[in-house]
């Protein structure tokens, strides 16, 4: 029982001083992925980024609508000419085809590229950390939608 409770400890310690739900939903994908829980990885990472559109438009991230407009945004910003908003819209893109790949267990998927799917989890958390508190509202496109 004290090995459990040291194991929730640190668990508590780990995610207690995050402020933005959208940090806190990255933080736990990477938890997911340092303990080899990738598709969970993957799935919590995608939600992140959504929320952290939703958190970025000042909008409910709970409201399906709100998050399928964030989704739209994040596909229309794919080509940004700000760096951020393009590496950002276009790391969705990529865990979002990973994710896909991942829950429905496509049958073209060989045992490379899903080493390399694993493997790029990391990055792909590590690139999210640093871009989300460079992002900007007002660097999106959302007026043509």
């Amino acid at each position: 029982m004290k090995f459990a409770n040291v194991y929730i400890k640190k668990f508590i310690d780990r995610f207690s001083n995050i402020d933005e739900d959208s940090m806190f939903q990255l933080e736990l994908a990477n938890w997911y992925y340092e303990n080899k829980r990738y598709a969970t990885c993957y799935i919590t990472m995608l939600e992140s980024i959504v929320t952290k559109m939703c958190e970025l438009m000042n909008v409910d991230w709970h409201d399906e609508s709100n998050r399928n407009n964030a989704k739209s945004i994040l596909f229309y910003n794919r080509n940004s000419s700000n760096n951020y908003v393009e590496k950002f819209c276009k790391t969705y893109l990529n865990v979002k085809d990973i994710r896909n790949n991942i829950a429905h267990s496509l049958e073209d998927r060989d045992e490379s590229n899903c080493r390399n799917d694993i493997n790029n989890g990391k990055r792909y958390y590590e690139k999210l950390k640093e871009i989300y508190p460079k992002l900007n509202i007002n660097n999106f496109d959302i007026k043509t939608l």
